[in-house]
C-alpha cells in the first residue's frame, strides 16, 4: 500500500471502531434526577485544564488542524482508559486535561502529520459527588460539570446549623481545592465556588470559632466566620462594603469599645462591629439611594416634602434589570433602641403604590434590588435548588415543584429569608413568595 495512504485508512479504521464501540455517557453514570433541580447548562467561564479531572464516560474531541482530515471521538471507559484498535490502551485515570492532552497528543501526533492537534472537552455530562460533613443530609449526589459547589451543597439540604462556608474542601480531583462560598458570594470572586470536575468529594467542616456580627452603615448586616490573618478590612468586604457616608475609622467593637479593631488582632471571635455614619453625613440630614437605579449612591439633601420617588428620579430612575415592586427603605431606630443585641437601622418595604406619597425622613437609604428571576428552596424538600419565579407563587406551589416534603413524623414548618431586608419570618405553606427568596422548610424538632 502507498504509505501517503496508510495514516488516512488507519483513521478510518478508528473512526469505525469509535462508532461500534463507544457508549453513551448515560449508560455508564446513571443520572439521578431526584437532584437534578437546575439541569444541564453551559460553563459561564472558561474551564481550567489543571483542576478539570478526567474521568469514566468522559468525551474528548480530537481535532487535526491544517490536515484534510475529519475530527474524532475518544470515550474514556469506566475503568478510566481510552481503548481504541490503532491507539492501543491509554490511561487517563486520575490525570487533568492538561496531561491527559499531553498524553494523547504524543500518541496521535506518531500517527498523524499535522501542524496542530487539539484535544477539548466533548459536553457537559453527569458526576457522581460525595458530600459529607455538617451538611443537612449528607450521601451521593448526581450533578453535572458545569454546575458549582454550592449547587451540590444544597442538593444536600445546604450547610447544616454549625457549618462552615468559608473552610469548604473539594477533594478527589488533581488538588485539593479550596472552596470559600462568602468570597464567592458577596467579592464576586467566583473561583472560590469552583466547578464540580474538580473534584469527587465535597467536605463541609465546622465553624472553627465564634462569627464576628458586622452592622451599621454596611450593605449587608450580618456575621460572617473570620480566618486566621482577617481584620476590619476583609470582614467589610465580606458584608458587601459600606454605604455612602459610612465612617470606617470610627468603627467599634460594640461588646468592648475600649480595644481598637484596626489593628492586627484586634478583632476577637463573637464580637459584635458597627460602621456609622461619619457627623459630616449625620448633620447634613441626607437620604441615599442605592442598588439598581442608574445612578447608585445618589444622595441629596433631605425636606420633609421629600418622597421615595423623587429620590428614584433623581438617581435616573430604575435600570432595566431592577425589581421595583421590592424596593425598601432602610430607617435608624432611636437611638435608646440601640444596644449591643438591637438592629440598628431596620427594614420598610414600600409597595409599589405608595412610593409616591411615602415620605423619608433625615439619614433613611432606599436600596432597589435587582430582579433575581428565581427563588430557592431548601430544608427538608425532595429536591432543594433554585425554581423559576412567576408572580403569586405560593409556598406551596413552590414545595410542590420541588417534589414535595421528604417523609417525615409530622409536618414541617416553614420560614421565608427576604433577600431585600435580610429578615426571615415563619409562614404558611399558602404564603405567596416573591421573587429572590428562599423558603427553608424545617423537618419536625425530633427529626432534626
Amino acid at each position: 500500500m502507498n504509505s501517503r495512504l496508510r495514516p488516512i485508512v488507519f483513521y478510518g479504521l478508528m473512526v469505525v471502531s469509535c462508532i461500534l464501540f463507544s457508549s453513551p455517557v448515560t449508560a455508564q453514570i446513571r443520572l439521578d434526577t431526584a437532584y437534578a433541580t437546575v439541569g444541564v447548562r453551559p460553563f459561564d467561564e472558561p474551564i481550567n485544564p489543571d483542576r478539570y479531572l478526567i474521568r469514566p464516560g468522559e468525551r474528548l474531541e480530537v481535532t487535526f488542524i491544517d490536515v484534510n482530515l475529519p475530527g474524532m471521538v475518544l470515550n474514556v471507559n469506566p475503568e478510566g482508559q481510552v481503548v481504541h484498535s490503532g491507539l492501543g490502551v491509554i490511561d487517563l485515570s486520575g490525570m487533568n486535561l492538561r496531561q491527559a492532552r499531553e498524553v494523547l497528543t504524543r500518541r496521535l501526533d506518531s500517527l498523524f502529520h499535522a501542524d496542530q492537534i487539539v484535544i477539548s472537552v466533548g459536553s457537559i455530562y453527569p458526576v457522581v459527588m460525595q458530600v459529607f460533613g455538617m451538611v443537612n443530609r449528607p450521601g451521593v449526589y448526581v450533578g453535572y460539570t458545569s454546575q458549582r459547589v454550592r449547587e451540590i451543597i444544597d442538593s444536600a439540604g445546604g450547610i447544616a446549623e454549625g457549618g462552615s462556608r468559608r473552610r469548604i474542601h473539594l477533594r478527589g480531583g488533581p488538588k485539593d481545592i479550596e472552596v470559600d462560598l462568602d468570597l464567592a458570594t458577596y467579592t464576586d470572586r467566583t473561583g472560590f465556588n469552583p466547578y464540580l470536575y474538580g473534584g469527587k468529594k465535597v467536605f463541609v467542616p465546622e465553624l472553627a470559632q465564634t462569627p464576628v456580627t458586622v452592622m451599621g452603615e454596611v450593605v449587608y448586616s450580618r456575621a460572617v466566620e473570620m480566618l486566621p490573618g482577617e481584620g476590619f478590612a476583609e470582614l467589610v468586604a465580606l458584608v458587601g462594603g459600606t454605604r455612602t457616608g459610612a465612617d470606617t475609622a470610627a468603627a467599634f467593637a460594640v461588646n468592648d469599645r475600649s480595644r481598637n479593631i484596626h489593628q492586627p488582632g484586634g478583632i476577637h471571635p463573637g464580637d459584635q462591629i458597627f460602621v456609622p455614619l461619619s457627623a459630616a453625613a449625620a448633620a447634613a440630614q441626607e437620604v441615599v439611594i442605592a442598588g439598581a437605579v442608574e445612578a447608585s449612591g445618589t444622595r441629596i439633601a433631605w425636606d420633609s416634602s421629600i418622597t421615595v420617588a423623587d429620590l428614584v428620579s433623581r438617581a435616573g430612575g430604575p435600570t432595566p434589570a431592577a425589581n421595583s415592586e421590592r424596593l425598601a427603605v432602610f430607617r435608624t431606630a432611636p437611638m435608646e433602641m440601640f444596644t449591643s443585641t438591637a438592629i440598628r437601622r431596620f427594614p420598610i418595604s414600600v409597595p409599589p403604590d405608595q412610593v409616591q406619597k411615602f415620605n423619608l425622613r433625615p439619614d433613611d437609604s432606599v436600596f432597589m434590588p435587582l430582579r433575581m428571576g428565581f427563588v430557592e428552596i431548601s430544608g427538608a424538600v425532595v429536591r432543594p435548588g433554585l425554581y423559576p419565579h412567576t408572580s403569586g407563587l405560593t409556598a406551596a406551589e413552590l414545595i410542590a415543584q420541588a417534589g414535595g416534603y421528604i417523609e417525615v413524623d409530622g409536618r414541617p414548618m416553614l420560614e421565608v429569608y427576604d433577600h431585600v431586608t435580610g429578615l426571615t419570618r415563619p409562614v404558611m405553606d399558602r404564603a405567596p413568595v416573591s421573587d429572590g427568596d428562599r423558603v427553608n422548610v424545617m423537618a419536625p424538632e425530633r427529626e432534626r
